[in-house]
């Protein structure tokens, strides 16, 4: 077991430094591509975030520990916003502009419904994650129609440019960007792949479920960058940039992760999923959504408030499985 902790925290390390690379360049070959700030914002930064998710539960399904995959999907969404959003909240007001309310959280809580009609059969097969990554291309299009038709009257959606300016080298080159773009990409997905074996190795010796060490070890593990980034941000006042990157990185995990799960393998979901990891979900998606409309702004008591519904979701996981151990 000693190898496979040092594997989960070499895997942790390497993940959580590969993806700020692969953001920061990436952001930086879009540029020199003159590639629209949009898509920077949306596709970069966002598939660059959920990258780590995407590898992981890749691998998982291919091994045929789809469990763990489902579990990273939406273990790391209920990260993100308890998590994440919580401990950035923290650290500075997170201001709501009134679109994200009205709009880009109705699109997130229409997503999450349709993925779980999708799963009430308690399983994800071909099909279903053919709708789902469809419907993730139809997300980034409505999302490009949606940012061009407001641009002039939405500045938010821009605001996120500037924190990674502030991180990127003044004079990096086009060369330069295609190496490390590659080279982290490399890197992500070895980093998944330490991982996911340590995360496997610890729930059989313990004899807990994949999906438990999904919904736990591997969805905070891969919210790191997210992490990572929102602190940076919170720090620096872009908090347009924070919230973007949690909701467009939570779609890319419910829509193009669970996707891959199903087109790769069909994977067997457990009632649980629905009966309590989606209810969770959907609770704390309530709980941030009524918090940011009591105030048009995610305060620090807010903050501290949706940190403790998820620690309160991750002591659920814990007792469940002392449960299933004993």
């Amino acid at each position: 077991m000693a190898l496979d902790i040092f594997y989960i925290v070499a895997g942790l390390v390497l993940l959580a430094w590969s993806a700020d690379k692969l953001v920061l360049y990436a952001v930086s070959l879009a540029k020199h591509l003159n590639v629209s700030p949009f898509l920077i914002g949306i596709v970069i930064i966002g598939f660059g975030t959920s990258a780590p998710e995407m590898l992981v539960s890749a691998l998982a399904a291919l091994d045929n520990v789809g469990g763990l995959a489902v579990g990273n999907a939406l273990g790391s969404n209920i990260a993100n916003i308890g998590l994440v959003l919580g401990f950035a909240a923290c650290f500075s007001p997170l201001i709501i502009s009134t679109k994200v309310l009205k709009v880009d959280l109705t699109v997130l809580f229409l997503i999450t419904a349709l993925t779980a009609g999708l799963l009430l059969d308690q399983k994800i097969s071909t099909l279903d994650g053919i709708i789902l990554a469809s419907s993730l291309v139809l997300f980034l299009i409505w999302s490009a129609y949606s940012d061009k038709k407001n641009k002039s009257s939405n500045q938010e959606d821009i605001q996120g440019e500037d924190e990674f300016d502030l991180e990127s080298e003044p004079d990096v080159s086009l060369k330069k960007s295609s190496l490390w773009t590659f080279i982290s990409l490399v890197i992500l997905l070895v980093s998944s792949k330490i991982l996911l074996v340590g995360a496997i190795g610890i729930s059989k010796a313990l004899g807990i479920s994949d999906l438990m060490i999904g919904l736990t070890v591997v969805a905070i593990g891969t919210s790191m960058p997210e992490l990572a980034a929102s602190i940076a941000a919170a720090k620096q006042k872009q908090t347009g940039l924070i919230i973007g990157n949690i909701l467009g990185s939570n779609a890319f995990n419910t829509l193009g992760v669970l996707g891959i799960v199903g087109i790769l393998s069909n994977t067997e979901v457990g009632p649980e999923v629905i009966q309590r990891d989606f209810i969770a979900l959907f609770i704390i998606m309530v709980l941030l959504t009524a918090l940011a409309f009591f105030r048009g702004k995610l305060s620090k008591l807010s903050g501290t408030l949706l940190l403790l519904a998820y620690f309160s979701y991750l002591g659920l996981l814990i007792y469940n499985a002392l449960q299933t151990v004993s």
